[in-house]
């Protein structure tokens, strides 16, 4: 199991928290499903302990493991290990970040670091595939599927009935599992089994080599055959007309006529259409209605021992492969076979919605921005109300947002500077609007501390208890003044408008953003600040 180190190095004078990516970390050649473990450290090489509130990744793919961590001071001079585990489903490059929330006694705010996982497909002949999309891939896997073989009509049945799929002397239905004792070709009037074709002959199957390849052509029960005819591949809503063996006939859920095969073959038969649509060019676009089902199809059932021997023995007779089977997840790689390339997409990120800066002249935080999509991001507008009352005191942003251009996984940052020349009200804040080019809108908002206290202090004051209805925090001879639900993804909600009480907050369960879930609470009392880790039933 290879291992890597990703630092992140926390620089600390009296009144700021600096911060340093020494390097981003990229994994390199990590074989698909193989698990490789890798460290985040954190250094702190301050003169002061800092506390890691809350540490997770986001990663929308859901490759990299880590159960998530808070509530962890690190002391001066000392490091800590976040162990991160990567786990690859396809060769491919992911992408994530890591956010990690710290406070100190002088501020508080996130940090964002890059981590990249470039992994390589288990067989060799597929490297030409590794984080191919699009066009470029359809291009790549035409290579694996042609030319080929073709046996004829035929030896092509013959091999299938005789050895291909016979076991033992017997050969089942694909779609209902009936069997069928037979060491050739069935007489179809004797036995009621003939050959189907996954992808009717009348869409361009009807003429070798399509008409004979093993990947598409299926043993048969013959009623079964008849009955699915012509009809797309889709899931049966209602009106089944014909069910056999878990496979049926009726109407999706767009009232179109659907053939649903049964579970255990759902992905060995969108597998095999997925071959037949890439190595004869889609005939009729006969499968661009019956993708998106044929999809759900190969994640349903994914790739068994007994396909991928199937898939092997084809290949000796017929030369080419069937590169949807050797790679379940080729399939998503591409939009569809008429327009295989995918709209670029950009999808914004801050590292926190609340950043909170000691209440004192110059005192400086970090706002980091982006952009988790492979298109280019930018900040087309931009508001920032600061509620001073008139005073001189502000926040001041160190660069212009409108000129920010982020590009695909790219990280970029913003100084925050308070400028107070004179005393800072308590309750002053400002709000930050970014519009991004992308069209989404995401607010920050910038506090003051008159001091940034140990987080420890008033934990063992705090319960929370639940009842069907509610989550209700308690405090001990004191006051709840703030309160913040974190999810373990990191979406901040702001649940102070639930204060009523002096030391109770009580929250419907159905205003939290889940159930059944780890959510992280994060307030401030009359005495300090708090944190739970609290799991909502």
């Amino acid at each position: 199991m290879k291992k890597y180190l990703l630092f992140l190095c926390f620089l600390l004078n009296n009144y700021l928290l600096y911060s340093q990516v020494i390097a981003d970390i990229q994994l390199e050649n990590v074989i698909v499903n193989n698990d490789t473990t890798f460290y985040a450290e954190i250094i702190n090489n301050s003169q002061h302990e800092i506390l890691l509130l809350n540490a997770y990744l986001i990663d929308s793919a859901k490759v990299f493991h880590f159960s998530g961590i808070g509530n962890k001071t690190i002391n001066s001079g000392e490091k800590l290990l976040l162990p991160i585990v990567f786990s690859p489903k396809d060769n491919i490059n992911y992408y994530a970040f890591l956010n990690c929330e710290i406070v100190t006694n002088n501020s508080q705010y996130s940090l964002l670091s890059k981590i990249v996982g470039k992994a390589t497909h288990p067989l060799d002949i597929y490297r030409t595939t590794d984080n191919l999309r699009g066009r470029q891939l359809l291009s790549e896997l035409k290579k694996f599927v042609e030319p080929h073989t073709s046996l004829g009509y035929k030896n092509a049945r013959e091999f299938m009935w005789g050895s291909l799929d016979n076991l033992n002397g017997y050969v089942e239905c694909i779609y209902t599992g009936r069997k069928v004792q037979t060491n050739g070709i069935p007489d179809v009037n004797t036995t009621n089994f003939n050959t189907e074709h996954t992808w009717p002959q009348a869409y361009g199957a009807d003429n070798d080599p399509p008409k004979s390849d093993l990947y598409h052509i299926r043993p048969s029960y013959e009623v079964a055959n008849s009955k699915r005819a012509n009809y797309p591949f889709g899931f049966v809503s209602s009106n089944v007309s014909y069910q056999d063996g878990g496979s049926r006939l009726g109407l999706n859920e767009n009232g179109i006529l659907v053939f649903e095969p049964r579970s255990s073959v759902k992905g060995d038969i969108a597998r095999g259409m997925f071959y037949f649509a890439l190595r004869y060019n889609n005939p009729y676009g006969y499968i661009n209605n019956q993708l998106k089902d044929l999809r759900k199809f190969a994640l349903l059932d994914p790739v068994d021992s007994s396909e991928y021997v199937r898939n092997i023995r084809i290949s000796e007779v017929q030369n080419n492969r069937n590169p949807f089977i050797d790679n379940n997840y080729f399939i998503f790689r591409i939009n569809n076979f008429e327009n295989p390339d995918f709209i670029p997409f950009s999808t914004p990120i801050v590292s926190n919605q609340n950043i909170y800066l000691l209440n004192q002249n110059n005192s400086e935080a970090y706002l980091f921005l982006a952009n988790y999509g492979d298109d280019t991001l930018s900040i087309i507008n931009y508001s920032f109300n600061q509620w001073n009352n008139g005073k001189s005191y502000r926040f001041k942003l160190d660069k212009e947002l409108g000129s920010i251009v982020i590009y695909p996984h790219q990280i970029d940052k913003v100084k925050v500077l308070l400028e107070a020349e004179e005393p800072v009200d308590d309750s002053f804040e400002a709000d930050l609007n970014i519009f991004f080019s992308n069209s989404t809108l995401i607010p920050v908002t910038f506090k003051v501390r008159n001091n940034f206290t140990s987080i420890y202090e008033d934990n063992h004051l705090i319960r929370t208890f639940q009842n069907a209805n509610s989550l209700i925090l308690e405090c001990e001879n004191s006051c709840f003044n703030e309160l913040y639900v974190y999810t373990i993804e990191g979406k901040a909600f702001d649940f102070s408008r639930f204060i009523s009480n002096i030391n109770i907050v009580e929250i419907p369960k159905s205003n939290l953003p889940c159930s059944n879930c780890v959510l992280f609470l994060y307030g401030k009392t009359s005495s300090g600040h708090f944190f739970r880790k609290s799991l909502i039933e």
